[in-house]
């Protein structure tokens, strides 16, 4: 996964896939809990974005800090995670 951040807006999280999948991307405060979680199911075998805009699940904006990307790919041949860091406002 790939993170590209504009502190004014969303953050553009690209993912890459050798085959279609499931795709699960988690976003994680600094203890590990899960502050938002996107699906893209039935994805094709590729490259695509997921923008996220910056709320938890419950649609208020995150504090600014450090954050965790996890992106968790599944499909009939098994599963695949990728991490990277994310800081949302200043740092």
């Amino acid at each position: 996964a790939t993170i590209q951040s504009r502190a004014d807006s969303y953050t553009t999280i690209t993912v890459s896939l050798g085959q279609a999948s499931d795709v699960t991307v988690l976003i994680l405060d600094q203890k590990g809990t899960v502050v938002r979680t996107l699906s893209k199911p039935a994805r094709p075998e590729g490259t695509f974005a997921v923008r996220y805009w910056g709320f938890d699940g419950a649609g208020h904006r995150v504090p600014a800090g450090s954050y965790q990307v996890l992106v968790v790919a599944s499909n009939a041949n098994g599963s695949g995670t990728a991490e990277s860091p994310l800081q949302i406002g200043a740092p």
